[in-house]
């Protein structure tokens, strides 16, 4: 994308991105997930190890994405919630979109 430009002004245009990328996250209430690894993808979504970023400093979740398919490295800006998870029997699972409704609950993605 940023081909022609200098490795300066490459990182600039990079950064001016994230800065949108973060102020629209912020701006509508949104968390901004790094994933780590994706460890599952299914019919109706994947799994995922995430952090969120502006949390603790390496603490990773699962989460589970309805109708999603994210991909490693990315960064998505998404409403959250969180219960338990049956597959790995751990609190604190995050749910990103919503089954019944068949809505992803991702509002933009990075990378």
């Amino acid at each position: 994308m940023f081909g022609w430009l200098t490795q300066n002004q490459r990182d600039a245009a990079a950064a001016q991105t994230w800065a949108g990328f973060y102020s629209y996250a912020t701006a509508n209430g949104l968390h901004m997930l790094c994933i780590e690894k994706v460890y599952q993808h299914a019919h109706r979504g994947s799994k995922a190890i995430v952090f969120i970023y502006g949390e603790n400093a390496g603490a990773r979740r699962d989460a589970w994405f309805w109708w999603t398919q994210v991909q490693q490295g990315s960064v998505v800006a998404a409403y959250l919630s969180e219960g338990w998870g049956p597959h790995t029997n751990r609190d604190h699972v995050l749910y990103i979109g919503d089954e019944h409704n068949e809505t992803t609950g991702v509002y933009a993605a990075a990378g």
